[in-house]
């Protein structure tokens, strides 16, 4: 499913849900040289922690302006315990720039501890899906029909913001299917 699939299915469904999409995990390069740390990273769209409940531990998440198509900002969340593994627990992290392979991007936040998404494996980073073709190997294939996607839905959430988002479902798209 191409990410221009993607967003119109989560745009069509914005009216009566809350929506928020998020790529299978890829391990990226933070860092250069031998200060380079492997990270358990995907790409989420704008909604992504708004839908799921999420407030940061420190700066703030991912937003719509983040996330805006065609090209986004060159930001990132990082998880908890990368940034006591990776940064000390340094609250100087935030607007600090990390080469994440190969690109210059800006921490705007950390995750709470303990927030892996919609998973039970621990996340180290999370980026705009907006970067996917600029961060994978898979380069411009990364949104056309080469990616994975996992929806969580929450129908409730303009009912009770603490209703937990149910994860609706994962699909991977391969240049065959399409």
């Amino acid at each position: 499913m191409s990410l221009a699939t993607v967003v119109a299915l989560r745009d069509n469904l914005s009216p009566v849900a809350s929506v928020a999409v998020q790529s299978f995990t890829t391990q990226l390069n933070v860092g250069r040289g031998s200060d380079a740390a492997t990270a358990r990273s995907v790409f989420v769209d704008g909604s992504y922690f708004r839908t799921l409940g999420v407030r940061p531990a420190l700066g703030r998440l991912l937003s719509d302006d983040d996330a805006r198509l065609p090209d986004g900002q060159l930001a990132a969340v990082i998880g908890f315990g990368f940034w006591q593994r990776q940064f000390g627990g340094d609250s100087t992290v935030i607007g600090r720039e990390v080469s994440v392979a190969s690109e210059r991007v800006r921490v705007v936040g950390v995750a709470p501890e303990g927030f892996n998404g919609p998973g039970t494996r621990p996340l180290d980073l999370w980026l705009p899906l907006t970067l996917g073709g600029r961060l994978t190997f898979l380069g411009p294939r990364w949104a056309t029909t080469a990616a994975r996607w996992l929806f969580a839905i929450d129908a409730a959430a303009s009912v009770s913001s603490s209703r937990a988002p149910l994860v609706a479902g994962a699909t991977r798209a391969t240049a065959a299917a399409s």
